[in-house]
């Protein structure tokens, strides 16, 4: 039984919700692990409504830059990356770093746009997908 159904459009994910029996948050980043893990589907929703609804302790526009890193275990350019993107949470950290691992999401990622690894992709607010990219460690300055 599927419980949500997912459509992708150009620049914005649009989501039908029917029935979600349970939302599963996100863990909040914390120093030692700046970069959130998520899970599933429900986790990645939850992650975008989180930073779509976030409000700057100093007032402003709503919501946040979410940056979702997907990755793999095997795949060597993702584990060249990661010390890279930890540090760069570290140094954002108004900024929402999240990552996904390809095979355990594999139906996910496919709808999502991804074909190679690591590719990482923007997400801002309201605005919904901004940015997608593959990078390696060759082109990580990119990301600054």
């Amino acid at each position: 039984r599927r419980t949500v159904d997912m459509v992708v459009a150009t620049s914005a994910v649009v989501v039908e919700s029917k029935k979600v029996e349970q939302v599963i948050a996100p863990p909040e980043p914390t120093r030692l692990d700046p970069v959130v893990t998520l899970t599933g589907i429900e986790m990645y929703l939850e992650a975008l409504k989180l930073a779509s609804q976030w409000q700057p302790p100093e007032g402003g526009l709503t919501g946040q830059l979410l940056v979702l890193k997907f990755k793999a275990r095997w795949c060597r350019s993702c584990q060249g990356v990661d010390a890279k993107v930890k540090r760069l949470a570290r140094e954002f950290p108004q900024v929402r770093f999240c990552e996904m691992d390809f095979d355990d999401n594999r139906e996910l990622c496919r709808r999502l746009g991804v074909t190679s690894l690591p590719t990482f992709q923007f997400y801002m607010g309201q605005a919904g997908k901004v940015e997608h990219f593959t990078c390696g460690v060759a082109r990580f300055p990119m990301l600054r």
